[in-house]
């Protein structure tokens, strides 16, 4: 498959939505304007959710158009590594000396973390205030590349949409149980695998060349952000992606948003306005560089809360709100952006280059 230039402007919209949520928790709230830019970061944070449909139909596409030829599992598992090792393991004790100074418990979060059970460690525990935490979503998936190539190959063709409609249903239910005795464990788990499996799923109808009206996909786009945002779903505050109900269907929602957001572009001529949206160079660059940004901007932003320099840390920059704030959202995107650029040219371009000893035949 060619490489879509739009998809690394959507990768680019998902990392600025979580900056945008990260950077904007606990700002101070003192008038109306206050609340709404806290409570539209507070649900920012589904820009994750967004990344994992991007996984999953990029991952799914590559092992569906593969899977016949020689070196399938070698191939793959060489490439992922490439991709996500290097990066992961050079940064990851920075980010556990500093985990280990802002939130304590060095021995045990570090295993979690060095294994990619970041998320096991937060279904456990509950989400921690330290500056590892936002691993969760890198483990959730790895956990899938483990094990999704041994699907994809095992699974006959025919069955293959079956499979996913069926999982992803059983995904759903069973985070509907557990998660009325347990949130964490709903949020943080297997049961996450929403964007993963639609992705998937996109994936495979591309695959099998059927293309969904685009009226449908317009509609599932719109409809599923009209239930996403209907005010009483809104009136549970900043909190609501945590509420039983909210979570048990909103999940599903936005990876069904996020499958039909992905579709609707890849059919855009290059002149529509979604096609030139994430053709900016702006969101492109963002995409491209992503992962380094996402693994580095939480314990940037953990640190500059340690020295202060965060407006909402009481005692700093309160005066005015929440002009600040939104500042100090975009500062820790330019930094977190330039910091990929240095580990782009030392770590990750001279790793990818190996990619190519290991290329399908």
């Amino acid at each position: 498959m060619k490489h879509d230039h739009r998809l690394d402007g959507i990768r680019g919209l998902a990392v600025l939505l979580v900056i945008f949520h990260h950077a904007l928790q606990s700002i101070p709230i003192r008038n109306p304007v206050d609340f709404v830019v806290l409570n539209f970061a507070g649900v920012c944070w589904f820009g994750v959710d967004l990344f994992f449909v991007l996984s999953g139909f990029l991952i799914t596409g590559i092992l569906l158009r593969h899977r016949e030829r020689p070196f399938y599992f070698k191939n793959f598992y060489a490439r992922r590594i490439l991709r996500i090792f290097p990066l992961y393991f050079a940064l990851l004790p920075a980010i556990l000396i500093l985990a280990a100074h802002y939130g304590g418990g060095w021995q045990t979060d570090t295993w979690f973390d060095a294994l990619y059970l970041t998320n096991v460690h937060n279904a456990i525990y509950g989400w921690p205030s330290r500056a590892a935490a936002h691993l969760w979503s890198l483990s959730v998936e790895e956990q899938f590349y483990i094990v999704w190539p041994f699907l994809i190959y095992a699974i006959p063709a025919r069955f293959t949409i079956a499979f996913l409609l069926s999982t992803a249903a059983a995904v759903i239910g069973t985070r509907a149980i557990v998660s009325e005795h347990v949130t964490a464990t709903a949020v943080y788990n297997l049961f996450h695998w929403d964007g993963l499996l639609l992705g998937a799923l996109l994936a495979t109808l591309d695959f099998r060349r059927v293309s969904l009206p685009r009226p449908l996909l317009w509609t599932a786009l719109l409809g599923a952000v009209t239930l996403l945002v209907y005010p009483p779903q809104i009136a549970i505050g900043l909190d609501w992606q945590h509420w039983r109900g909210t979570q048990t269907v909103s999940y599903a929602l936005i990876a069904l948003a996020g499958a039909a957001l992905i579709a609707i572009t890849r059919k855009a001529a290059p002149t529509a306005p979604l096609s030139r949206i994430f053709s900016t160079p702006l969101m492109t660059a963002f995409g491209r560089y992503s992962y380094s940004i996402y693994l580095v901007h939480y314990p940037l932003d953990t640190w500059l809360r340690i020295v202060h320099l965060h407006p909402g840390v009481e005692g700093t920059w309160s005066a005015i709100s929440p002009l600040p704030s939104l500042v100090y959202a975009v500062a820790l995107a330019a930094l977190s952006f330039g910091f990929s650029q240095i580990t782009w040219r030392l770590i990750e371009s001279p790793c990818l280059a190996l990619k190519r000893r290991f290329e399908y035949a």
